[in-house]
């Protein structure tokens, strides 16, 4: 199964739904940071899970417009999702960066430019700490996983701010 599939898939086990609002739903559960998943992308997805069985469909009726498509988890789909759930909330895995492959061939830039990339990544991460304060402050949940996405988000950028910090030192 792959992280669309699954995103997708736990977002119908919410509730049985057509593709737009299937989109609907990433955005509104901020879900657009964690997956790589364009609006385009879900109808094709939504093909493919249903080649796998892992969804099915039926056209549903909608007033005047015509009859939307609604999708439905199957048994095998739920299935899958629990043993995907299981598998990676049980072992932490090395996540793949584009930062760390350039960092390691930044020996053909200067050490002026690479000094400079680090320090424009530096600011990034200082906007991004803040703009992560800023949503916690206005979190209206006391939900404790909510609350812990965005703290772990949070506590990993403030500690590769540190290691960012030491890293243009060593340089």
């Amino acid at each position: 199964m792959t992280q669309a599939e699954f995103t997708i898939i736990g977002i119908l086990k919410q509730k049985s739904t057509h593709a737009y609002q299937i989109e609907k739903q990433l955005q509104k559960e901020n879900l657009k940071d964690k997956v790589d998943l364009a609006f385009s992308s879900i109808y094709n997805i939504l093909k493919k899970m249903l080649r796998k069985k892992l969804v099915t469909s039926h056209l549903e009726k909608n007033n005047k417009l015509p009859d939307r498509k609604v999708y439905e988890v199957t048994d095998l789909g739920d299935q899958k999702f629990t043993e995907y759930l299981q598998q990676h909330l049980s072992l932490p895995r090395t996540i793949k960066s584009s930062f760390e492959l350039c960092l390691h061939f930044s020996n053909f830039i200067t050490v002026v430019e690479l000094k400079n990339a680090l320090t424009t990544y530096e600011a990034e991460l200082n906007r991004m700490i803040q703009k992560q304060v800023q949503q916690i402050t206005k979190l209206k949940t006391n939900d404790p996983i909510t609350r812990a996405l965005y703290n772990r988000s949070l506590r990993l950028w403030q500690a590769e701010k540190q290691w960012l910090k030491e890293l243009i030192i060593m340089i």
